[in-house]
């Protein structure tokens, strides 16, 4: 294995090819959250460090890939102050 976590895993498979999977842990579908996008980054950092890493597979463990992202987590991020 050479990530693992709560929403993403990824998986050597064979002839340098890696498989990234989406699979958010205790949803029905997979969202992009700040846990899934904290994942994606660690993940890609660790594709990145696998020298013999020459190709991803991007996949999902849920019937649909993605819904989208789950906008409640982000509203502090494009906040504005009151005037603007």
């Amino acid at each position: 294995m050479i990530y693992e976590g709560k929403a993403i895993t990824v998986k050597a498979l064979e002839n340098g090819i890696a498989e990234l999977k989406l699979d958010l842990t205790g949803e029905s579908v997979n969202k992009f959250n700040r846990l899934t996008l904290n994942e994606l980054r660690q993940a890609v950092d660790a594709l990145k460090a696998d020298a013999s890493v020459k190709a991803v597979i991007l996949s999902s463990g849920k019937d649909v890939f993605l819904v989208g992202a789950d906008i409640t987590e982000f509203v502090e991020s494009f906040r504005m102050p009151d005037e603007d």
